[in-house]
């Protein structure tokens, strides 16, 4: 079964940060959010801001943490040539297009993702080119993932008709018959993620369902430990690198400790 992997829980509860489309909003209406919460820089830092789910909403409707950006999308048609000279004349803001009625504001959700055993990456048969066996990914999103990205439209829109602001456009895929997360065909068939990969080596009490411990040592091996998002249990939904930074930091005063005599 291979190191650490006794109970077959090695690869298995990955997890992204799914990506999605919710909605566009159109014309003047768009531009007046874009202003409020496009990204900037501030302190050498790129920051985006966003809008969250309310905690009464996400606790009637039990769905998971996920918050929404805004992203301009030129006009239909507008060919690559079109818009480089877009971005070089106008310095990437849309105020002279979106003044001209063209161009919309795409609504992104980005979403936690529930643990899944079965959400998993696995070796295949296949080697690559130094003779190693490939890796498998089979991600699975499942009802909590759409049902959040529903929950968030319908807080947009809400939002929206609250603050007297209109041209909100619901993406079609939310309400269709069966619908799922929307998957990239550019991607390999999975949904759009933000690369940040989790799980596959979970922390946890109970080598059944986990891999490591609560400091990050393999389940019965006492001299091997792991760092990295791998050990998550969830997600959240926003980026994970402050989070394995502390968990490396704290890891590394572990280490210190039982590389460190003790004198008695």
């Amino acid at each position: 079964m291979g190191l650490g992997n006794a109970h077959d829980q090695v690869g298995r509860h990955f997890m992204e940060h799914p990506r999605a489309m919710i909605g566009l909003v159109h014309g003047r209406e768009g531009l007046r959010l874009w202003a409020a919460y496009r990204a900037f820089h501030a302190r050498g830092s790129k920051l985006t801001p966003g809008l969250r789910l309310p905690d009464a909403v996400q606790e009637a409707r039990g769905v998971l943490n996920a918050a929404a950006t805004l992203k301009y999308r030129p006009p239909a048609g507008r060919s690559l040539l079109g818009r480089i000279y877009d971005s070089a004349r106008y310095h990437g803001a849309p105020n002279r297009q979106i003044a001209a009625g063209s161009g919309a504001f795409q609504v992104m959700v980005r979403a936690e993702q529930a643990p899944d055993p079965e959400s998993r990456v696995t070796l295949a048969r296949a080697a690559d080119a130094l003779g190693l066996p490939q890796a498998r990914l089979d991600w699975r999103l499942g009802a909590q993932e759409t049902e959040t990205a529903r929950a968030m439209a319908d807080a947009f829109a809400r939002a929206l008709a609250g603050a007297g602001i209109g041209g909100f456009e619901r993406a079609a895929w939310l309400d269709a018959p069966g619908a799922g997360w929307p998957t990239d065909p550019t991607i390999s068939g999975h949904a759009l993620g933000g690369y940040h990969h989790m799980g596959t080596t979970r922390m946890g009490t109970d080598p059944r369902t986990s891999v490591t411990d609560a400091d990050c040592r393999l389940h019965g091996v006492d001299n091997l430990w792991i760092a990295g998002s791998s050990v998550f249990p969830t997600a959240g939904w926003s980026n994970p690198t402050l989070t394995i930074l502390a968990l490396a930091l704290r890891l590394a005063d572990t280490l210190a400790a039982c590389a460190t005599p003790s004198r008695g």
